[in-house]
């Protein structure tokens, strides 16, 4: 098991966590500590952002609530009968499947479930159901807490990361297809090894862009520049599909050839570095300092494609993927971050 400091601070996090749950339900007297410790656990065990953890304690939170909200009226409004109860509980549960699956609060509607039938079926007092729900509002509290002080992973700095790895399965590609050693069937090979690697990549980067637009709502300008660049990265992939299976990516050995990948590989490498460089400070490389804003839509029309004239096609999407890079990382710098 690989020991990397993310994870040295996330289960020191969760461990603070179940220390300051348990020291809140010791001094205070809480019944039922436990939804403290489980709500605090669960929000902060299998997230790595203040994003991701913002999304699963709201939806904790609002599950939370609407069930509450929801199971307020069998037990109060009918004694907390137990056949009602039943009632209650099927139609709570088929509505919240019916409305909540499918869509991005999809969470909500699984909590709902979850914890209907610990309220319904409680064999208490309304007084003491309704408690678990204070309980484990005050979980999710200490989890975000910790989440905002102690070494906080932001998903504006992580979804870097996929744009680098995406970035270096193109490079890696392009220089296959300059290597005179490897065959054609060989390249095929590989193109199928980075797709599946790509793949992955982009469930990644779907997951961040989301939990970037949880931690910013209010600046939207940010992820969405960071999609159209990913939407370009995703172009030359499917540019390069056509070259290793609808042409002959090996055929044209000729030096203009050569030079446009050549070309095309360093374009990449000062993109690397420039997110490399600007994980943790801000830089933009001297190449970029003439590129202007481009509109999305302004392409070369070229006929009669060949392996030449994709790969200037590509040039065109690296010139793409620079100029919004370079707004990224000017968004990065000058843009107040506040959290939503």
């Amino acid at each position: 098991m690989e020991l990397t400091n993310e994870k040295v601070i996330r289960a020191i996090r969760v461990a603070l966590a179940i220390l300051i749950s348990y020291l809140y339900t010791a001094y205070v007297g809480v019944s039922d500590p436990m939804w403290v410790f489980m709500s605090a656990a669960m929000v902060l065990f299998d997230t790595d952002t203040v994003g991701g953890s913002l999304s699963k304690g709201k939806a904790r939170l609002y599950g939370t609530f609407l069930a509450a909200s929801f199971s307020l009226i069998f037990i109060f409004g009918f004694n907390n009968n137990f056949l009602l109860n039943v009632v209650g509980l099927t139609l709570g549960v088929f509505l919240a499947v019916y409305w909540f699956l499918g869509t991005k609060n999809e969470p909500v509607g699984g909590l709902i479930c979850w914890t209907l039938p610990v309220l319904l079926f409680n064999i208490s007092d309304l007084r003491s159901a309704f408690l678990r729900t204070f309980n484990i509002g005050v979980g999710i509290m200490i989890a975000l807490l910790l989440l905002k002080f102690f070494y906080p992973t932001y998903a504006k700095n992580k979804i870097l990361e996929p744009l680098y790895k995406t970035l270096k399965d193109l490079e890696s590609f392009m220089i296959a297809m300059t290597n005179l050693g490897m065959s054609n069937q060989e390249i095929n090979k590989m193109y199928l090894q980075h797709e599946s690697q790509i793949a992955g990549n982009t469930s990644k980067y779907m997951k961040l862009l989301g939990e970037i637009r949880i931690e910013y709502p209010k600046f939207p300008e940010y992820p969405d520049t960071i999609a159209t660049t990913y939407l370009h990265m995703q172009r030359i992939f499917r540019l390069m599909n056509i070259m290793v299976f609808h042409l002959d990516p090996k055929s044209n050995q000729q030096p203009e050839y050569l030079d446009l990948i050549n070309a095309n590989i360093a374009k990449i490498e000062i993109a690397l570095l420039a997110i490399q460089t600007n994980q943790s400070s801000y830089y933009i490389p001297e190449e970029w300092q003439s590129i202007p804003a481009i509109p999305d839509t302004v392409y070369n029309v070229r006929k009669n494609l060949s392996e030449l004239e994709v790969n200037l096609i590509i040039q065109d999407e690296l010139t793409f993927i620079a100029a919004n890079l370079k707004k990224i990382f000017e968004l990065r710098k000058h843009k107040h971050w506040t959290i939503g």
